[in-house]
């Protein structure tokens, strides 16, 4: 399942076999109070290990505390250290 691929998560307890505490509307949905922008790049990222282009990353780095999804915040920190490396290596065949 998506939402709990990380169990150590807070997604990952909130949608939980063992842990179904969250209200539920009549068809089963689940209403979180969540940006649906940054909670869809954070459902993208999950299920495909890829973050959208034009996601703000701070914003997205801040949803990722919020979920404590640590792998993501890895993910981006990992993303942004390969891009500042290709910028040093453009620089230096200028």
């Amino acid at each position: 399942n998506t939402l709990t691929k990380y169990p150590g998560s807070v997604l990952g307890f909130l949608f939980s076999e063992s842990h179904r505490v969250l209200a539920r509307s009549a068809d089963g949905a689940v209403f979180l109070d969540a940006s649906s922008e940054l909670f869809g790049a954070v459902l993208s990222w999950l299920q495909y290990e890829i973050v959208p282009e034009g996601v703000d990353r701070m914003l997205l780095l801040a949803e990722a505390r919020r979920w404590d999804l640590k792998e993501l915040g890895v993910f981006l920190h990992l993303e942004k250290e390969k891009k500042m490396q290709l910028l040093e290596v453009s620089n230096l065949e200028k």
